[in-house]
């Protein structure tokens, strides 16, 4: 649900440290073995890829401010990228578009970008169904009084490098969704590592 690809060397916000940054060929590669790997141990599962703030507003920024002809610009994308490196992606949604698995629409995917303390309570403010959110790599919940639910869920990674050991409220999690046709409910379950 986002952020797996960092690329790092996209970033404007931490270009003091270049000696920590992967190449963006060197992360794309990692995730294709990433994908390649989830495909081997269930073929029949579809892989989805959530769009988030790192890799999309990261390249958006960078197509933006550093590639000045508007035809280089244009053959530019991630759909792009991830054919040119042969991954296997199913699905792409665009950063901020809600993915709702399942064929339901009861609760959805989105990378997120509310970043305050109380991040998934606002999601239940500005949503009119259930949501998980990883944005902010923070394992939270919050219910509200019409029944809506928000997850949000913490980060798989480790404490990204060019961070030099500040600290972050991050924390480890994931999250497991299930959905019964026959009653037409879902069951989130979230663990914490």
């Amino acid at each position: 649900n986002g952020d797996i690809i960092d690329a790092s060397k996209l970033s404007t916000k931490f270009i003091n440290y270049e000696d920590y940054k992967l190449s963006l060929k060197d992360e794309l590669l990692m995730f294709k073995d990433f994908v390649d790997e989830l495909k081997e141990l269930n073929p029949e599962s579809k892989i989805v890829f959530v769009g988030d703030n790192h890799l999309n507003e990261r390249l958006e920024r960078y197509i933006r401010e550093r590639i000045d002809v508007d035809c280089i610009r244009e053959e530019i994308s991630i759909e792009k990228m991830f054919e040119k490196f042969k991954i296997n992606i199913d699905e792409i949604v665009p950063y901020n578009k809600v993915y709702f698995p399942f064929t339901q629409r009861q609760i959805g995917c989105i990378h997120g970008f509310i970043s305050s303390k109380y991040f998934t309570e606002k999601y239940t403010q500005k949503y009119t169904h259930s949501l998980i959110v990883n944005h902010t790599h923070t394992t939270q919940y919050y219910r509200a009084d019409n029944g809506l639910e928000c997850f949000g869920l913490g980060s798989l990674c480790d404490n990204l490098k060019y961070l030099r050991n500040q600290p972050v409220r991050w924390n480890k999690s994931f999250g497991i969704l299930s959905y019964d046709n026959r009653i037409r409910k879902y069951f989130m379950n979230v663990y914490e590592i």
